[in-house]
């Protein structure tokens, strides 16, 4: 336990993710003044930005994340905006409508972490200290177990960008950015006019939802 982030010796932050998105569900929960009619979405996308996501990813950049790991981050990113928007299951909107009534503007998803990690890896890869030297160094006397390596925490950056970590410090070094392939940067945060646009069906329109919900609370 290192400032209430779990580390665990054998890379296995399935605990620590599964805690973090509960206490990020508690802290959702607790925030019901944003049904208020009077808010509009730029604010409380700003105030859950503030609160919950902080929240969810503390300590976040020293994860090492698993394929069931990142369904339950992006699933959380879309829980976000279901609750936002007074989205229930009865409604029956799939996660493909969601997307198109949002526009893409996922609050949250699995990139953000794998991002953050990056930023990370290209600060200690220039400092050439002792966090790279434990990063990119084995343990001697150690002998590896029988069976599929477990995860390492370079994993993530690899498998989002193609990169070697040989090839990503160099981009570090000579100040590139390091990009998920195939990532699009994300609009705005801040979104105005509440989605006010002409909305092509009725069940998948968001200023309909947005307006609907703010009479129930």
């Amino acid at each position: 336990m290192c400032l209430g982030s779990t580390i665990t010796h054998n890379t296995d932050d399935t605990p620590e993710i599964s805690k973090r998105i509960g206490i990020a569900k508690t802290t959702l929960c607790e925030c019901k003044y944003l049904r208020s009619p009077h808010l509009s979405v730029a604010t409380n996308l700003l105030v859950i930005r503030a609160l919950v996501m902080s929240r969810l990813t503390y300590g976040s950049t020293t994860w090492s994340i698993k394929n069931s790991d990142a369904a339950k981050l992006d699933a959380f990113g879309r829980t976000v905006w279901r609750w936002l928007l007074g989205v229930n299951w009865s409604d029956h909107v799939t996660n493909e409508s969601l997307m198109r009534m949002i526009d893409g503007r996922w609050l949250f998803t699995y990139d953000t972490i794998v991002q953050r990690k990056m930023v990370w890896f290209s600060h200690i890869a220039r400092q050439q200290g002792l966090q790279w030297d434990l990063l990119s160094g084995a343990v001697l006397g150690t002998v590896s177990s029988r069976g599929r390596p477990r995860m390492t925490w370079y994993d993530n950056i690899r498998a989002s960008t193609g990169l070697t970590m040989e090839e990503a410090k160099q981009q570090a070094l000579s100040r590139i950015h390091l990009r998920i392939r195939g990532h699009q940067p994300a609009p705005s945060p801040v979104i105005s006019h509440r989605f006010e646009t002409a909305p092509t069906d009725s069940s998948e329109s968001l200023t309909i939802f947005y307006y609907s919900t703010k009479s129930k609370y």
